[in-house]
């Protein structure tokens, strides 16, 4: 199985009540923490301690705007 690259990504806005239009992987540009939904899941979890400049190769449906302190959040998809 040929691994998937992601070849598009769009600027996140982190929300309490609405999902993601497109799920993927996130790439970190200010340090901090991310409260979101992985798919597949749904309950919420934090990664703590994010550095900038992070990918985190989880797929993510939805991120939280209480308890995600990182900044320039982008979602990674194909």
């Amino acid at each position: 199985m040929a691994a998937v690259i992601p070849n598009r990504g769009v600027e996140v806005t982190p929300s309490n009540t609405s999902n993601l239009d497109q799920s993927g992987s996130l790439y970190v540009g200010g340090a901090g923490n991310i409260r979101g939904i992985l798919v597949g899941d749904s309950d919420p979890i934090t990664f703590v301690g994010i550095l900038a400049g992070s990918f985190i190769p989880c797929e993510f449906k939805k991120i939280f705007a209480s308890g995600t302190t990182a900044t320039s959040i982008v979602v990674l998809y194909s």
